[in-house]
């Protein structure tokens, strides 16, 4: 197939292509083998299959791969808003962490107890109050704010 050909394909896009030989290059390596290509409008998928040095060095990377914790997404949005972390979005994130589940799955607020009641008030206004902070920092806003309804606190984030 001349290059030409392959324009042709990729802009009329949704056709799939057997490939013989196909070079992916990563910027550090390349990967020769062979496989399929499904061409879409917006993107080119591709599943190769390849028996190289190469291959194996991804596939080990990718299998010991360990995906980010729900902790470390929160630290790394934090980080990202110049956010202090450790005693104050911490504790948010501790906050929702104990308090997410019985808030969405324990039984109807009317047969809990007061105490219980007023807690998980608190911690939803928290909770709230965290999600406000990043959001506000994700839309530029610097300066004072409310961090919690149910409490009289303001800080400057």
């Amino acid at each position: 197939m001349t290059a030409n050909d392959f324009v042709k394909i990729v802009r009329s896009g949704g056709d799939k292509l057997r490939v013989d030989e196909v070079v992916v290059s990563t910027g550090t390596q390349e990967l020769h083998g062979k496989g399929m290509l499904k061409i879409n409008r917006t993107d080119i998928q591709g599943q190769i299959a390849e028996k190289g040095d190469g291959y194996r060095r991804l596939i080990n990377v990718v299998r010991s791969a360990q995906p980010y914790s729900m902790q470390q997404m929160i630290q790394a949005l934090a980080s990202h808003f110049e956010l202090q972390w450790q005693g104050d979005m911490e504790n948010i994130y501790s906050t929702w962490s104990r308090a997410r589940h019985p808030l969405v799955h324990e039984k109807p607020r009317a047969e809990t107890t007061e105490d219980k009641l007023k807690e998980s008030v608190r911690n939803e206004s928290q909770i709230a109050g965290g999600i406000n902070i990043l959001l506000l920092k994700l839309f530029g806003y610097s300066g004072w704010l409310r961090h919690s309804a149910l409490e009289d606190g303001y800080r400057k984030i």
